[in-house]
């Protein structure tokens, strides 16, 4: 996948930003697609600092759009999906201080997926600005 990106930044390099923000958005509110492939592309392309930022940057974009639509799209359901995880299902109940610590320790979790913790702020009661701060702060160290 980072190969075909590659190409792809390389035969449009002025939509390359674009692109990559792009694809970031997607797999953020798809929400189980590791995003490794396109922090690599970007670092490739585009060099270490802004590599690294415009991935920075996706992913919190990405969060931000996951976050709007899972909120829209799914407030009504139960929590049982999130059973599985009883530190995602307290962000659930989580508001202000508590959720932004919970949700900026979730994310440096790794093998809790993404989209779950976005999932779960969604649908809980954390603001959106809690949770971009929170969860953009939780992506740095794994970037």
């Amino acid at each position: 996948m980072q190969e075909q990106l590659l190409h792809l930044f390389n035969a449009n390099p002025q939509g390359a930003i674009v692109v990559s923000l792009f694809i970031s958005i997607i797999i953020a509110v798809i929400g189980v697609i590791p995003s490794v492939f396109i922090t690599a592309a970007n670092i490739l392309f585009f060099g270490f600092w802004e590599g690294t930022f415009i991935s920075f940057a996706g992913e919190a974009i990405g969060a931000g759009i996951a976050f709007l639509l899972y909120r829209k799209g799914f407030k009504q359901l139960t929590s049982q999906s999130l059973s599985k995880y009883p530190s995602v299902k307290k962000l659930l109940y989580a508001e202000n201080k508590e959720a932004f610590y919970l949700i900026f320790s979730l994310r440096l979790i790794p093998f809790i997926p993404s989209g779950l913790i976005t999932f779960a702020g969604a649908i809980g009661k954390v603001s959106l600005i809690v949770f971009l701060l929170s969860s953009s702060m939780g992506k740095i160290p794994a970037l």
